[in-house]
């Protein structure tokens, strides 16, 4: 059985009282709450107690969302639940949040109209694509091929060899595409 928010808040209560109460505001519990609240409270406790005992400074969201990670790859495949009809995929985005938008003098990304793509849009500087953008624009779920490492041939006198694009490359690439969005949206609207 998933977690409710009643035990959510009291296992953030032994947070708080380890690590401050400041340590564990409203956005960070929200965070915390997307990526555990498919565990059960046993899991989640689990992950508490392992916090309290091992770090010294407040673990962040991040850490939860990656030892939630940790948790559900132990347990049987099919053995969590379902997700509630409303956390369903998104059909434009696939819950990655990002679109791309096309049109003659527009290239770039926005943000979906879905919970992911408005959890975007709270903290980067991208409007959020709506029925009528998508009538005047070409608007188009983003190909993640590209961002998967990928082998390039490359070779003396015929000797060809592997060579494997880190995927550091491959954050800094699509980093500076989101931030080249942003900085498009930003003078559009400036000259508008």
């Amino acid at each position: 059985m998933r977690i409710t928010i009643a035990e959510f808040e009291r296992e953030i209560g032994r947070m708080k009282n380890s690590f401050g109460e400041k340590s564990y505001g409203e956005e960070r519990a929200k965070l915390i709450w997307k990526s555990v609240k498919d565990l059960n409270l046993d899991t989640f406790r689990k992950i508490v107690n392992g916090f309290i005992s091992s770090f010294k400074y407040p673990p962040l969201p991040v850490d939860f969302a990656n030892q939630a990670w940790s948790e559900r790859k132990k347990l049987p495949t099919g053995s969590f639940e379902k997700a509630p009809e409303n956390e369903t995929e998104c059909y434009d985005c696939g819950n990655f949040g990002f679109l791309s938008i096309e049109s003659n003098t527009i290239k770039g990304l926005v943000a979906c109209s879905c919970s992911f793509g408005l959890d975007i849009a709270s903290y980067r500087d991208l409007p959020i694509v709506n029925k009528f953008s998508r009538t005047e624009w070409k608007v188009s779920k983003l190909d993640l091929s590209w961002f998967k490492p990928n082998r390039q041939q490359f070779g003396e006198d015929g000797k060809a060899f592997d060579h494997l694009i880190s995927k550091s490359d491959k954050v800094k690439d699509w980093t500076e595409a989101v931030h080249e969005s942003e900085k498009m949206w930003k003078q559009l609207r400036e000259n508008n």
